[in-house]
């Protein structure tokens, strides 16, 4: 009897993360879909320019970002392996 009921349990639970998985993906879809409908009006033309003048995503900004994580990553790592 209690296989019946454990072996139940496991279906149960199994259709409620298959759920949740689907429910997530549907979500996601549509966030996703809903930003490029945005992206392509007045709105996003601005929201673009904003997180571009924000973040600094030219080139030269991107490099330095880019070559300052890696120097802390590499210091970081350093630090852990001599602890």
């Amino acid at each position: 009897m209690s296989q019946v009921k454990s072996s139940k349990r496991n279906r149960t639970r199994i259709a409620v993360w298959l759920i949740a998985g689907v429910i997530t993906a549907a979500l996601a879809l549509a966030a996703t879909v809903l930003i490029g409908a945005v992206a392509q009006t007045p709105l996003g033309d601005s929201l673009g320019q904003a997180l571009n003048s924000l973040f600094g995503t030219d080139t030269a900004h991107a490099t330095w970002f880019i070559t300052r994580s890696a120097g802390i990553v590499a210091y970081l790592l350093l630090w852990f392996s001599t602890a």
